[in-house]
């Protein structure tokens, strides 16, 4: 890995802020690029591990750094860390009439899903003899954007 990686996370006079750490991540990518050790994948895959290893790392600091703010505002290497107190969570499963609209929802859901899937099967406008309406076909309006997965290799 790079040198000026691991120069980031010695410096304690680094700018954190997310607009850093995006030109800090493209350096590093053009680093694996251009080092001649690493293929594209083989440091995309790297990456992405590192990412969930400093994951890890940041969630293992987090009663820590909880326990040094406390309620106070902290601003450290450009960045504001504050503790945000979780809220309520209700359980309304005691109330009949919030189970009637839960399911109501679920039916509405599941029936919503039915006609889609009848409506991108579609080849042409039909008559529903049902309604007297006519059924058009699902227009494709974009698609998602494409991404990359790693998974672990079952051995």
């Amino acid at each position: 890995m790079s040198d000026k990686f691991l120069d980031i996370l010695k410096d304690r006079q680094v700018d954190l802020a997310p607009k850093t750490a995006a030109e800090h991540g493209r350096r590093l990518a053009l680093d694996f690029l251009n080092d001649g050790l690493h293929t594209p994948v083989d440091g995309y895959v790297k990456l992405r591990y590192l990412r969930e290893v400093f994951d890890a790392a940041a969630r293992a600091l987090e009663s820590a750094v909880e326990d040094e703010i406390g309620d106070r505002e902290y601003i450290h290497a450009g960045v504001s860390v504050q503790h945000k107190n979780g809220y309520a969570l209700y359980d309304y499963s005691d109330d009949g009439t919030w189970g009637k609209m839960k399911e109501a929802v679920a039916a509405a859901t599941a029936a919503l899903k039915d006609r889609e899937k009848y409506l991108k099967a579609l080849q042409d406008r039909v008559a529903n003899l049902d309604t007297g309406e006519v059924d058009t076909p699902a227009r494709i309006k974009g698609y998602s954007k494409s991404s990359i997965a790693i998974s672990a290799v079952r051995k």
